[in-house]
């Protein structure tokens, strides 16, 4: 069987705190391709969670923050909840996808 030939240049984005992936130079293997399409998953996942950071509100009631984690996890993204505000009624939840997290809400109880 051939060799995937692939070749990909990624920078870090200094705007947001997200690490991307960084792939250099061409990649002549099996194993690199699968290194290669991991790096433009990942590089694509980091987009998507910073896009939905920017798109939501930061405060939410518990109804929409469910709603939100249903519609969510179609699509491989989990809601998890991360600490406990110094406010009681308060709580921070992330969006979580491949490793990758960004605080998103806070849940007003």
């Amino acid at each position: 069987m051939k060799d995937f030939s692939l070749s990909c240049k990624f920078s870090r984005n200094s705007g947001t705190n997200l690490t991307k992936p960084l792939c250099r130079g061409v990649v002549t293997t099996r194993i690199g391709a699968l290194h290669l399409a991991t790096c433009q998953i990942m590089d694509q996942m980091s987009e998507l969670l910073l896009s939905l950071e920017m798109l939501m509100p930061t405060i939410m009631t518990a109804i929409e923050a469910v709603n939100l984690a249903h519609y969510l996890v179609n699509f491989g993204i989990s809601v998890i909840k991360v600490q406990q505000e110094s406010t009681p009624h308060r709580t921070r939840f992330e969006l979580n996808a491949l490793g990758l997290s960004r605080t998103i809400f806070d849940l007003i109880s």
